[in-house]
């Protein structure tokens, strides 16, 4: 799960938590999950990506797929 803040044009933003769709990572309590998360969150921090979002989750999470260039 990550927090990401959507521009939405004209000066106007919004933020919310956004999971990845169909992506199964490990847990963040354990050191394998702190890993991913560090990976994904250098490769991404500070980056223009697009956001396809599908659905929400149980917990009020966004599911979605992030396109980062041509990858997701």
């Amino acid at each position: 799960t990550m927090t990401i803040k959507f521009h939405l044009g004209l000066d106007v933003s919004a933020e919310g938590k956004v999971r990845l769709l169909d992506i199964d990572c490990p847990e963040i309590r354990t050191e394998a999950g702190k890993s991913v998360r560090d990976d994904v969150r250098g490769m991404l921090e500070g980056q223009d990506v697009r956001v396809e979002v599908h659905r929400k989750d149980k917990y009020g999470r966004w599911l979605a797929v992030i396109w980062y260039g041509e990858m997701n």
